[in-house]
């Protein structure tokens, strides 16, 4: 095991720390637990739920639809920062938001599918 410029067993090491009156757990965090796929899954599932209602139901009321397009826009709010937190990844979080709310957009019927290829194409240049 190798501590910078220390080198020794773990027994060695605690050994170095206790012998200097050091409390090694000063110096060295465990690292974090990563975060379970359960985590991922739900959002997923809440996303694609209210898709799939704003989509296939049509005799929703215009305040039911707007209640399932906003428990959308915090599904992709929650999986984007999971993903975030998970893979520490910027361009995948803005991909998630973007194109999360750019479906949610057509779901709704505010943008047309057509109108939505427009728009990600004006992202591009």
């Amino acid at each position: 095991m190798k501590l910078g410029p220390i080198e020794g067993t773990k027994e060695e090491i605690t050994g170095f720390f206790q012998d200097n009156g050091l409390n090694a757990g000063d110096y060295f965090q465990m690292p974090e637990a990563p975060i379970g796929t359960l985590w991922l899954v739900v959002p997923t599932l809440c996303v694609v739920a209210t898709l799939g209602a704003l989509t296939l139901l049509e005799s929703l009321k215009q305040g039911q639809q707007t209640f399932l397009f906003l428990i959308g826009c915090m599904a992709i709010v929650w999986l984007a920062t999971v993903i975030q937190l998970r893979f520490k990844h910027a361009w995948a979080t803005g991909i998630v938001v973007i194109g999360g709310l750019l479906l949610m957009l057509v779901a709704l019927g505010a943008i047309s599918p057509t109108q939505m290829l427009n728009e990600v194409k004006s992202l591009r240049k």
